[in-house]
Protein backbone atom coordinates (compact mmCIF):
# COMPACT_ATOMS: atom_id res chain seq x y z
CA UNK A 1 0.00 0.00 0.00
CA UNK A 2 1.39 3.15 -0.94
CA UNK A 3 -0.94 4.95 1.79
CA UNK A 4 -0.43 4.06 5.31
CA UNK A 5 -3.21 5.75 6.92
CA UNK A 6 -5.14 3.72 9.29
CA UNK A 7 -8.77 2.83 8.59
CA UNK A 8 -11.48 1.30 10.83
CA UNK A 9 -11.64 -0.47 13.98
CA UNK A 10 -12.76 2.68 15.91
CA UNK A 11 -14.60 0.44 18.49
CA UNK A 12 -11.41 -1.79 19.04
CA UNK A 13 -9.30 1.89 19.72
CA UNK A 14 -11.75 2.89 22.02
CA UNK A 15 -10.73 0.08 24.27
CA UNK A 16 -7.14 0.25 23.87
CA UNK A 17 -7.41 4.15 25.13
CA UNK A 18 -8.98 2.75 28.25
CA UNK A 19 -6.23 0.02 28.97
CA UNK A 20 -3.98 3.07 28.14
CA UNK A 21 -6.03 5.10 30.90
CA UNK A 22 -5.82 2.48 33.40
CA UNK A 23 -1.54 2.36 32.87
CA UNK A 24 -0.92 6.06 33.05
CA UNK A 25 -3.34 5.66 36.42
CA UNK A 26 -0.24 3.23 37.76
CA UNK A 27 -2.76 0.00 36.73
CA UNK A 28 -0.64 -2.79 35.13
CA UNK A 29 -2.38 -4.20 32.13
CA UNK A 30 -2.00 -7.48 29.81
CA UNK A 31 -3.71 -6.81 26.29
CA UNK A 32 -4.19 -10.33 24.26
CA UNK A 33 -5.23 -8.99 20.80
CA UNK A 34 -6.11 -12.18 18.61
CA UNK A 35 -6.59 -12.26 14.93
CA UNK A 36 -6.31 -14.16 11.18
CA UNK A 37 -3.43 -13.92 9.23
CA UNK A 38 -3.83 -10.70 7.22
CA UNK A 39 -6.39 -9.31 9.80
CA UNK A 40 -3.78 -6.25 10.39
CA UNK A 41 -2.47 -7.30 13.83
CA UNK A 42 0.66 -6.01 13.23
CA UNK A 43 -0.55 -3.02 11.74
CA UNK A 44 -2.93 -2.60 14.76
CA UNK A 45 -0.07 -2.27 17.38
CA UNK A 46 1.55 0.19 15.12
CA UNK A 47 -1.65 2.24 16.15
CA UNK A 48 -1.30 1.49 19.43
CA UNK A 49 2.73 2.95 19.82
CA UNK A 50 1.39 5.95 18.01
CA UNK A 51 -1.44 6.24 20.92
CA UNK A 52 0.93 5.21 23.58
CA UNK A 53 3.52 7.43 22.46
CA UNK A 54 1.72 10.43 21.95
CA UNK A 55 0.52 10.38 26.01
CA UNK A 56 3.60 9.86 27.06
CA UNK A 57 4.46 6.59 27.06
CA UNK A 58 8.08 4.76 26.24
CA UNK A 59 7.06 1.83 24.11
CA UNK A 60 9.51 -0.77 23.20
CA UNK A 61 8.48 -3.20 20.56
CA UNK A 62 9.73 -6.56 20.01
CA UNK A 63 8.41 -9.59 17.51
CA UNK A 64 8.57 -13.42 17.75
CA UNK A 65 9.92 -15.21 14.42
CA UNK A 66 9.79 -19.52 14.19
CA UNK A 67 12.62 -19.69 11.88
CA UNK A 68 14.77 -17.86 14.59
CA UNK A 69 16.90 -20.33 17.05
CA UNK A 70 17.71 -17.50 19.87
CA UNK A 71 15.91 -17.48 22.94
CA UNK A 72 14.34 -14.76 24.31
CA UNK A 73 14.33 -12.70 20.79
CA UNK A 74 11.33 -11.07 20.97
CA UNK A 75 12.70 -9.09 24.49
CA UNK A 76 15.92 -8.94 23.44
CA UNK A 77 15.82 -5.90 22.13
CA UNK A 78 15.46 -4.78 25.65
CA UNK A 79 19.00 -5.04 26.33
CA UNK A 80 20.92 -1.60 25.30
CA UNK A 81 17.93 -0.10 27.36
CA UNK A 82 18.40 -1.97 30.43
CA UNK A 83 22.30 -1.20 30.13
CA UNK A 84 22.09 2.61 29.37
CA UNK A 85 19.34 3.25 32.67
CA UNK A 86 21.91 1.29 35.14
CA UNK A 87 18.09 -0.54 36.53
CA UNK A 88 19.86 -3.52 37.28
CA UNK A 89 23.20 -4.88 39.43
CA UNK A 90 26.06 -5.80 37.36
CA UNK A 91 25.39 -9.52 38.39
CA UNK A 92 21.70 -9.35 36.86
CA UNK A 93 22.71 -7.63 33.53
CA UNK A 94 25.26 -9.81 33.38
CA UNK A 95 23.11 -12.91 33.46
CA UNK A 96 20.48 -10.78 30.86
CA UNK A 97 23.32 -10.65 28.38
CA UNK A 98 24.40 -14.41 28.56
CA UNK A 99 21.13 -15.76 28.13
CA UNK A 100 20.01 -13.53 25.91
CA UNK A 101 23.54 -14.28 23.81
CA UNK A 102 24.85 -10.70 23.52
CA UNK A 103 28.15 -9.53 25.44
CA UNK A 104 28.58 -7.17 28.20
CA UNK A 105 30.62 -4.37 28.34
CA UNK A 106 33.33 -5.62 30.63
CA UNK A 107 33.71 -9.28 29.78
CA UNK A 108 33.14 -11.74 27.09
CA UNK A 109 29.94 -14.10 26.97
CA UNK A 110 30.63 -17.61 28.13
CA UNK A 111 29.03 -20.49 26.44
CA UNK A 112 25.68 -21.22 28.50
CA UNK A 113 23.59 -24.17 28.53
CA UNK A 114 20.25 -22.22 28.80
CA UNK A 115 18.19 -24.94 30.12
CA UNK A 116 20.75 -25.47 32.95
CA UNK A 117 20.56 -21.57 34.52
CA UNK A 118 18.54 -20.16 36.78
CA UNK A 119 15.60 -19.14 34.60
CA UNK A 120 13.56 -18.31 37.84
CA UNK A 121 16.46 -15.76 38.73
CA UNK A 122 16.81 -14.40 35.02
CA UNK A 123 12.44 -14.05 35.11
CA UNK A 124 12.46 -12.09 38.23
CA UNK A 125 15.50 -9.62 37.31
CA UNK A 126 13.61 -8.77 33.45
CA UNK A 127 10.42 -8.48 35.83
CA UNK A 128 12.35 -5.74 38.13
CA UNK A 129 14.20 -4.06 35.71
CA UNK A 130 10.76 -3.26 33.37
CA UNK A 131 9.09 -2.14 36.75
CA UNK A 132 11.97 -0.32 37.57
CA UNK A 133 11.72 1.67 33.78
CA UNK A 134 8.32 2.32 34.33
CA UNK A 135 9.23 4.67 37.77
CA UNK A 136 10.65 7.34 35.76
CA UNK A 137 7.95 7.04 32.42
CA UNK A 138 4.74 4.42 32.14
CA UNK A 139 6.19 1.90 29.82
CA UNK A 140 4.42 -0.44 27.24
CA UNK A 141 5.69 -3.60 25.81
CA UNK A 142 4.39 -5.39 22.52
CA UNK A 143 5.00 -8.54 21.78
CA UNK A 144 3.92 -9.02 18.17
CA UNK A 145 3.27 -12.86 16.68
CA UNK A 146 3.37 -15.04 20.08
CA UNK A 147 1.70 -17.90 18.36
CA UNK A 148 5.54 -18.36 17.06
CA UNK A 149 7.10 -17.72 20.55
CA UNK A 150 10.35 -19.82 21.29
CA UNK A 151 9.10 -21.59 24.55
CA UNK A 152 11.65 -19.28 26.80
CA UNK A 153 10.00 -16.93 25.64
CA UNK A 154 6.36 -17.83 26.25
CA UNK A 155 7.91 -18.86 29.71
CA UNK A 156 8.83 -15.32 30.47
CA UNK A 157 5.80 -13.47 28.69
CA UNK A 158 3.81 -16.14 31.47
CA UNK A 159 6.02 -14.75 34.26
CA UNK A 160 5.92 -11.05 33.19
CA UNK A 161 1.58 -11.30 33.33
CA UNK A 162 1.57 -13.11 36.57
CA UNK A 163 4.65 -10.40 38.41
CA UNK A 164 2.20 -7.38 36.90
CA UNK A 165 -1.30 -9.21 38.58
CA UNK A 166 0.26 -9.72 41.91
CA UNK A 167 2.47 -6.26 41.75
CA UNK A 168 -1.37 -4.34 41.39
CA UNK A 169 0.26 -0.91 41.04
CA UNK A 170 2.51 -0.26 37.91
CA UNK A 171 2.28 1.81 35.07
CA UNK A 172 3.10 -1.50 32.62
CA UNK A 173 0.82 -2.19 29.67
CA UNK A 174 2.19 -5.47 27.86
CA UNK A 175 0.85 -6.35 24.57
CA UNK A 176 1.28 -9.51 22.39
CA UNK A 177 -0.59 -10.47 19.22
CA UNK A 178 -1.02 -13.82 18.01
CA UNK A 179 -3.23 -15.76 15.61
CA UNK A 180 -5.95 -18.26 16.95
CA UNK A 181 -4.08 -21.29 17.83
CA UNK A 182 -5.72 -24.44 19.28
CA UNK A 183 -6.16 -24.68 23.31
CA UNK A 184 -4.31 -28.21 23.65
CA UNK A 185 -0.90 -26.01 22.51
CA UNK A 186 1.92 -24.31 24.34
CA UNK A 187 0.27 -21.40 23.12
CA UNK A 188 -3.18 -22.37 23.79
CA UNK A 189 -2.37 -23.41 27.24
CA UNK A 190 -0.82 -20.12 28.12
CA UNK A 191 -3.85 -18.03 26.97
CA UNK A 192 -6.14 -19.93 28.96
CA UNK A 193 -4.12 -19.82 32.08
CA UNK A 194 -3.97 -15.67 31.59
CA UNK A 195 -6.81 -15.10 30.65
CA UNK A 196 -8.22 -15.95 34.15
CA UNK A 197 -5.93 -13.25 35.66
CA UNK A 198 -7.93 -9.81 36.18
CA UNK A 199 -5.20 -7.54 34.93
CA UNK A 200 -5.73 -9.75 31.53
CA UNK A 201 -8.34 -8.26 28.72
CA UNK A 202 -8.81 -9.77 25.44
CA UNK A 203 -9.51 -8.26 21.76
CA UNK A 204 -10.31 -9.79 18.72
CA UNK A 205 -9.73 -8.19 15.70
CA UNK A 206 -12.63 -8.71 13.13
CA UNK A 207 -12.75 -8.15 9.63
CA UNK A 208 -13.22 -4.47 7.96
CA UNK A 209 -16.49 -3.68 7.32
CA UNK A 210 -18.11 -2.52 4.02
CA UNK A 211 -17.41 1.32 4.24
CA UNK A 212 -13.83 0.45 5.31
CA UNK A 213 -13.53 -2.11 2.64
CA UNK A 214 -14.61 0.86 0.23
CA UNK A 215 -11.91 3.02 1.86
CA UNK A 216 -9.10 0.32 1.77
CA UNK A 217 -10.13 -0.23 -2.13
CA UNK A 218 -9.75 3.53 -3.20
CA UNK A 219 -5.79 3.44 -1.60
CA UNK A 220 -5.05 0.42 -3.64
CA UNK A 221 -6.12 2.79 -6.70
CA UNK A 222 -9.68 1.68 -7.42
CA UNK A 223 -10.44 5.18 -7.18
CA UNK A 224 -14.37 5.29 -7.93
CA UNK A 225 -15.66 1.22 -6.91
CA UNK A 226 -19.21 1.21 -7.50
CA UNK A 227 -21.31 -1.06 -4.42
CA UNK A 228 -21.50 -3.85 -6.22
CA UNK A 229 -17.80 -4.12 -6.34
CA UNK A 230 -17.14 -2.90 -2.76
CA UNK A 231 -19.88 -5.52 -1.34
CA UNK A 232 -18.59 -8.23 -3.92
CA UNK A 233 -15.16 -8.05 -2.49
CA UNK A 234 -16.26 -7.51 0.83
CA UNK A 235 -18.46 -11.07 1.07
CA UNK A 236 -15.55 -13.16 -0.84
CA UNK A 237 -12.52 -11.46 1.88
CA UNK A 238 -15.38 -11.06 4.73
CA UNK A 239 -13.31 -7.45 5.16
CA UNK A 240 -9.77 -9.42 5.65
CA UNK A 241 -7.51 -6.13 4.41
CA UNK A 242 -4.43 -8.65 3.18
CA UNK A 243 -7.47 -10.84 1.46
CA UNK A 244 -9.07 -7.43 0.36
CA UNK A 245 -5.97 -6.28 -1.24
CA UNK A 246 -5.10 -9.96 -2.86
CA UNK A 247 -9.06 -9.61 -4.12
CA UNK A 248 -7.93 -6.41 -6.16
CA UNK A 249 -4.93 -7.98 -7.35
CA UNK A 250 -6.91 -11.20 -8.80
CA UNK A 251 -9.55 -9.00 -10.39
CA UNK A 252 -6.62 -6.87 -12.46
CA UNK A 253 -4.58 -10.14 -13.60
CA UNK A 254 -8.40 -11.36 -15.05
CA UNK A 255 -9.05 -8.11 -16.55
CA UNK A 256 -12.41 -8.34 -14.24
CA UNK A 257 -13.28 -4.68 -13.55
CA UNK A 258 -15.13 -2.81 -16.45
CA UNK A 259 -16.30 0.99 -16.08
CA UNK A 260 -20.57 1.14 -15.29
CA UNK A 261 -22.25 4.06 -15.03
CA UNK A 262 -19.02 5.97 -14.06
CA UNK A 263 -17.93 3.44 -11.46
CA UNK A 264 -15.82 0.50 -11.42
CA UNK A 265 -17.78 -2.54 -11.52
CA UNK A 266 -16.34 -6.20 -11.27
CA UNK A 267 -17.51 -9.54 -12.94
CA UNK A 268 -18.89 -12.43 -10.36
CA UNK A 269 -16.91 -15.29 -11.86
CA UNK A 270 -13.63 -13.18 -11.25
CA UNK A 271 -14.84 -13.10 -7.87
CA UNK A 272 -15.80 -16.73 -7.21
CA UNK A 273 -12.26 -18.18 -8.61
CA UNK A 274 -10.58 -15.70 -5.85
CA UNK A 275 -8.63 -18.10 -3.52
CA UNK A 276 -7.33 -17.22 0.13
CA UNK A 277 -3.99 -15.93 0.48
CA UNK A 278 -1.54 -18.88 1.43
CA UNK A 279 -0.78 -17.58 4.99
CA UNK A 280 -4.63 -17.77 6.02
CA UNK A 281 -5.24 -20.68 4.25
CA UNK A 282 -2.71 -22.48 5.96
CA UNK A 283 -3.55 -21.26 9.18
CA UNK A 284 -7.28 -22.23 8.54
CA UNK A 285 -6.44 -25.63 7.16
CA UNK A 286 -4.11 -25.86 10.69
CA UNK A 287 -7.33 -25.58 12.93
CA UNK A 288 -9.35 -27.84 11.06
CA UNK A 289 -6.16 -30.52 11.08
CA UNK A 290 -5.75 -30.11 14.45
CA UNK A 291 -9.36 -31.67 14.83
CA UNK A 292 -10.40 -35.55 15.22
CA UNK A 293 -11.37 -37.30 11.95
CA UNK A 294 -15.22 -37.95 12.94
CA UNK A 295 -14.79 -34.26 14.13
CA UNK A 296 -13.90 -33.08 11.21
CA UNK A 297 -16.20 -35.32 9.32
CA UNK A 298 -19.32 -33.56 11.28
CA UNK A 299 -18.16 -29.98 10.94
CA UNK A 300 -17.82 -30.39 7.00
CA UNK A 301 -21.97 -31.34 7.15
CA UNK A 302 -22.76 -28.10 9.48
CA UNK A 303 -20.60 -25.92 7.34
CA UNK A 304 -23.18 -26.38 4.71
CA UNK A 305 -25.89 -25.40 7.32
CA UNK A 306 -24.70 -22.09 7.51
CA UNK A 307 -22.23 -19.70 9.75
CA UNK A 308 -24.70 -20.34 12.55
CA UNK A 309 -26.98 -23.13 13.49
CA UNK A 310 -28.65 -24.89 16.10
CA UNK A 311 -27.72 -28.27 17.28
CA UNK A 312 -31.11 -29.73 16.63
CA UNK A 313 -30.79 -28.93 13.18
CA UNK A 314 -27.37 -30.72 12.87
CA UNK A 315 -29.02 -33.70 14.86
CA UNK A 316 -31.25 -34.07 11.83
CA UNK A 317 -28.34 -35.39 9.55
CA UNK A 318 -25.88 -35.86 12.11
CA UNK A 319 -27.72 -37.51 15.08
CA UNK A 320 -24.27 -38.38 16.75
CA UNK A 321 -22.92 -34.94 16.93
CA UNK A 322 -22.88 -33.81 20.19
CA UNK A 323 -19.13 -35.27 21.18
CA UNK A 324 -18.03 -33.32 18.18
CA UNK A 325 -19.59 -29.82 18.43
CA UNK A 326 -17.95 -30.23 22.66
CA UNK A 327 -14.55 -30.81 20.76
CA UNK A 328 -14.85 -28.18 18.13
CA UNK A 329 -15.86 -25.59 20.90
CA UNK A 330 -13.30 -26.51 22.81
CA UNK A 331 -10.58 -25.86 20.26
CA UNK A 332 -12.75 -22.42 18.91
CA UNK A 333 -13.58 -23.38 15.83
CA UNK A 334 -16.97 -22.97 17.48
CA UNK A 335 -18.86 -20.30 19.53
CA UNK A 336 -21.78 -21.52 21.54
CA UNK A 337 -24.87 -19.67 23.03
CA UNK A 338 -27.01 -21.99 24.76
CA UNK A 339 -28.36 -24.29 21.76
CA UNK A 340 -27.02 -22.23 19.02
CA UNK A 341 -23.59 -22.93 17.73
CA UNK A 342 -21.51 -20.47 15.39
CA UNK A 343 -18.25 -20.95 13.43
CA UNK A 344 -15.72 -18.75 14.52
CA UNK A 345 -14.52 -17.04 11.06
CA UNK A 346 -16.94 -17.55 8.24
CA UNK A 347 -13.80 -18.26 6.80
CA UNK A 348 -13.40 -21.39 8.82
CA UNK A 349 -16.71 -22.61 7.88
CA UNK A 350 -15.47 -21.95 3.82
CA UNK A 351 -12.55 -24.06 4.83
CA UNK A 352 -14.68 -27.05 5.27
CA UNK A 353 -16.74 -26.75 3.08
CA UNK A 354 -14.35 -26.14 0.49
CA UNK A 355 -12.60 -29.56 1.34
CA UNK A 356 -15.57 -31.31 -0.56
CA UNK A 357 -15.73 -32.10 -3.99
CA UNK A 358 -18.49 -30.60 -6.52
CA UNK A 359 -20.81 -33.88 -5.99
CA UNK A 360 -19.72 -34.51 -2.54
CA UNK A 361 -21.38 -31.21 -1.87
CA UNK A 362 -24.47 -31.49 -3.75
CA UNK A 363 -24.83 -35.28 -2.13
CA UNK A 364 -24.31 -33.69 1.02
CA UNK A 365 -27.21 -30.48 0.10
CA UNK A 366 -29.58 -33.21 -1.34
CA UNK A 367 -29.25 -35.96 2.02
CA UNK A 368 -29.95 -32.48 4.33
CA UNK A 369 -32.77 -31.52 2.28
CA UNK A 370 -34.25 -35.20 2.12
CA UNK A 371 -33.33 -35.15 5.88
CA UNK A 372 -35.08 -32.27 6.69
CA UNK A 373 -38.46 -33.14 5.12
CA UNK A 374 -38.31 -36.48 6.85
CA UNK A 375 -37.93 -35.00 10.17
CA UNK A 376 -40.71 -32.65 9.62
CA UNK A 377 -42.78 -34.09 7.94
CA UNK A 378 -46.50 -32.40 8.37
CA UNK A 379 -44.72 -29.15 9.42
CA UNK A 380 -42.30 -28.89 6.53
CA UNK A 381 -44.20 -26.21 4.79
CA UNK A 382 -42.50 -24.00 7.75
CA UNK A 383 -39.34 -25.12 6.79
CA UNK A 384 -39.38 -25.05 3.32
CA UNK A 385 -37.00 -22.10 2.78
CA UNK A 386 -34.07 -24.20 4.37
CA UNK A 387 -35.22 -27.07 2.19
CA UNK A 388 -35.31 -25.55 -1.01
CA UNK A 389 -32.05 -24.02 -0.49
CA UNK A 390 -30.17 -27.42 0.06
CA UNK A 391 -32.38 -28.34 -3.05
CA UNK A 392 -31.17 -25.51 -5.01
CA UNK A 393 -27.63 -25.94 -3.84
CA UNK A 394 -27.76 -29.85 -4.89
Amino acid sequence: MSDSRFIGRHSDLDGIQQQLYHCLSGQPRVLLVEGLAGIGKTRFLEEIRVMAQEQGLDVYTGSCDETLTEPYAPFAGLLPRLDDEAVLDTREITLLHRLFGGATHSQPTPTLDIRSQDTVEFRMAMSRALIRLAEDQPLMVVVDNLHAADQPSLNLFDYLTFTLAEQRTAPVLLVASHRPVAPNTDVGRLLSRLQREEVVRRLELSGLEEPETRELLQLQGVTRPSQQLVQAIHRATQGIPLFIQEAVQHALRMGALHTQGGYLAVRPEAVATLRLPRDISETIAGRIDALPAGCQAILTVASLLGDGFQADELAIPEPNHEAALEVATQQGVLRREGNHYQFAHTLIRRGFASRLRLEQRRRLHLDIAQALDRHYAEHSASHALAIAHHLLEA
